[in-house]
């Protein structure tokens, strides 16, 4: 859990995206750098042999963002979603306990 002000520095850090179902967000084995927050909607996620759908709450692409920058699924979305989207680099720069957090929310 975040505290009020982690909450504000990722928030500060992040864009508001909209994005219609059916589109593909990242790619497993290409190069990425984004994280996404889902906040309302539902993503589809491809893992090596898997298929797993996230609600809202879930976070994507941050094991590509913190690590090689090598996606490690593909990531699609199943409706209508509304995402904060942010940088890697942006990340980086978050407090170690707000990155910790990260690492063990996610699948992507």
């Amino acid at each position: 859990m975040l505290t009020p002000a982690e909450r504000g520095d990722l928030w500060s850090r992040t864009t508001l995206v909209y994005v219609q179902g059916g589109c593909t967000l990242m790619v497993r084995d290409e190069h990425g750098r984004d994280v996404l927050f889902l906040l309302d909607g539902l993503l589809e996620v491809h893992p090596e042999g898997a298929q797993v759908l996230l609600a809202p709450g879930s976070v994507v692409g941050e094991r590509a963002a913190m690590g090689n920058g090598i996606r490690t699924a593909t990531v699609e979305t199943v409706t209508d979603c509304t995402l904060l989207a942010a940088s890697g680099d942006d990340l980086a720069a978050l407090p170690e306990g707000v990155r910790s957090q990260l690492d063990r929310k996610v699948i992507a």
